[in-house]
């Protein structure tokens, strides 16, 4: 079994010279050597029935000689047919010149906003996915856990409630009571919401309706009707271009759970695995992962249903090599997705170890690659600084091109890749992406509960989505401008009248203070703000300020407090 070595010639790495290769038969001239035997046979057999029929004496060396010729005649046309007969249908072989897999039909898909509403804000593109509807259910299902022990919060204060959230991870202390804390204090957070309202929203808010026979460890109960209406909203207002990225995210979280996994490698190895759908770093789809004992599907019938939306439209899907596999592309296939991903040595149905040997992947120098095909699908080994399996079928594979990689000296060298290669590289992060804008600016805070940071997670995705919607006419705008003015838009849903108001009293008059600050005696009694402070006892007095409006002692309370 022969194979393609391929390296270029600016590639820090030895040219190797190129194997001459001989031309394939043709299905056509194959066709008519098949045509020809056949002719030359039935000439054969009608020539031996003459023989036999003018001379039956010399019958028996004539059909000798007639038998001999034909065994001749059809051991040599089994031998070229053998060698002019492609590989068998499930093999893989490497034809010369490779073969291009089927043409797609024309994409439609452009990769820019479904539809957005008229007037255009941060806001309303984040109301596309947490609808009113949506916030309004969230309002009754935290009253309904909260009771009777508290006012009844309202949608405009929950979205107030998200803007504190959103506030907080740009501008982010220690402890969330520092907020309100005297020495500490910051005024954007406590003018909208007050400590303690702030905490019994954190403390009853729910955004699923309770389920009863769910685990108290399972956090999938409790945002169950969440993740339903986020994979209804998130495809309806994004028409994707036709190169989709299939990966998994991690939701950081170290406490108690019955779903939580460890993956190692991942920037936060410790939470909930999350599989994710996106095009162009918008998310698309998503599903929770809820482990082995949920018997819920497999890899293999996941994908197939995150990519169900997006059938016979002529889809590439990037992913990598904990979902590639031969069969999965082939699934794909037929439903009209296209595939690029690297994939796994040891798979079912990848080439065996006597047709791809462990000696020829080693061999391959630095900036080279070696391809193999089994019909439509095309396996490329090629090498960078480790050797890369790249499994496709989306395009011809004997389009070659460079990437600009890093040298062992530091210098920076243009390696000769196959085209598929470059594809991989530019189109296979957008989740990845989608993961560094999420733990940029971490909303939410520490919560004992299971559920708590995957709610704030799938909110922190819609804000993502609404900030890719909002980069499409404004395309200079950067992540934290649209946090910060996003924020302010959520907390000025609120209305001022239902903010806390805090009792501050005013500065000393100065120069003013006998003029405009006097003494004067009022009708009802109250108490004096300077003594009352003291802890020996409450004074009311009949005296207040004229200027300041509140009742003080006449002497030395009322020199006090002015001073």
């Amino acid at each position: 079994m022969s194979f393609s070595l391929h390296a270029e010639a600016d590639a820090p790495v030895p040219r190797r010279g190129e194997r001459v290769r001989q031309e394939p038969i043709r299905l056509q001239a194959e066709q008519e050597g098949e045509a020809l035997s056949r002719d030359e046979a039935a000439d054969v057999e009608a020539a031996l029935l003459l023989s036999l029929q003018e001379d039956d004496e010399k019958g028996e060396d004539a059909v000798d000689i007639a038998a001999a010729s034909s065994e001749e005649e059809d051991s040599s046309d089994e031998e070229e047919e053998k060698k002019a007969a492609p590989a068998a249908p499930g093999e893989w072989h490497t034809p010369a010149p490779l073969r291009e897999p089927p043409q797609m039909a024309r994409h439609i898909a452009v990769g820019a906003p479904m539809r957005l509403p008229a007037p255009v804000s941060r806001l309303s593109l984040l109301q596309l996915f947490l609808t009113p509807d949506l916030i309004t259910s969230w309002a009754q299902l935290s009253n309904a856990a909260a009771g009777a022990a508290w006012p009844p919060t309202d949608s405009y204060e929950l979205l107030a409630f998200i803007g504190v959230h959103i506030f907080m991870g740009i501008d982010s202390l220690p402890e969330r009571r520092m907020y309100w804390q005297s020495d500490t204090r910051h005024p954007t957070v406590a003018a909208v919401l007050s400590r303690d309202r702030f905490e019994s929203i954190t403390r009853f808010l729910r955004v699923s309706p309770p389920e009863a026979d769910a685990a108290p460890r399972n956090p999938f109960s409790f945002v169950r009707a969440f993740i339903d209406s986020l994979n209804h909203s998130f495809p309806r207002h994004w028409n994707p271009s036709r190169h989709l990225a299939l990966d998994e995210s991690m939701v950081s979280f170290r406490g108690r759970s019955d779903i939580k996994q460890f993956v190692p490698g991942k920037p936060h190895p410790h939470g909930y695995k999350i599989w994710v759908l996106a095009n162009e770093n918008y998310m698309l789809q998503l599903q929770l992962y809820q482990g082995k004992a949920a018997a819920g599907p497999s890899i293999h019938d996941m994908v197939l249903q995150l990519t169900q939306l997006y059938r016979n439209n002529n889809h590439v899907l990037y992913i990598d090599t904990l979902f590639t596999s031969p069969t999965l592309v082939a699934s794909l296939f037929n439903v009209g997705i296209r595939v690029c991903g690297s994939v796994k040595r040891n798979r079912i149905g990848m080439p065996s170890t006597a047709t791809l040997r462990p000696a020829q992947l080693a061999a391959i120098p630095r900036g080279a690659h070696m391809q193999m095909q089994r019909d439509s699908v095309t396996l490329c080994a090629w090498r960078d600084k480790k050797l890369i399996l790249l499994l496709y079928n989306h395009m011809d594979p004997n389009r070659l091109t460079t990437m600009q990689r890093w040298g062992e000296d530091g210098a920076i060298y243009q390696l000769g890749c196959p085209q598929a290669i470059r594809d991989y590289f530019h189109h296979a992060r957008a989740v990845d992406v989608i993961n560094q804008l999420h733990y940029s600016y971490l909303p939410g805070r520490k919560s004992r509960k299971c559920w708590t940071r995957l709610v704030w997670w799938l909110i922190d995705i819609c804000i993502l989505n609404a900030f890719r919607l909002w980069q499409v006419q404004h395309p200079d705008e950067s992540h934290l401008t649209f946090r910060l003015q996003l924020a302010h838009e959520l907390m000025e849903c609120l209305p001022p009248e239902r903010r806390p108001q805090r009792s501050a009293h005013s500065a000393p008059g100065g120069t003013s203070l006998a003029r405009e600050h006097y003494s004067e005696r009022s009708q009802a009694r109250g108490d004096c703000v300077h003594c009352s402070r003291r802890p020996d006892g409450r004074v009311t007095t009949q005296h207040v300020c004229a200027k300041c409006g509140v009742h003080l002692c006449i002497g030395a309370c009322f020199a006090a407090y002015h001073s």
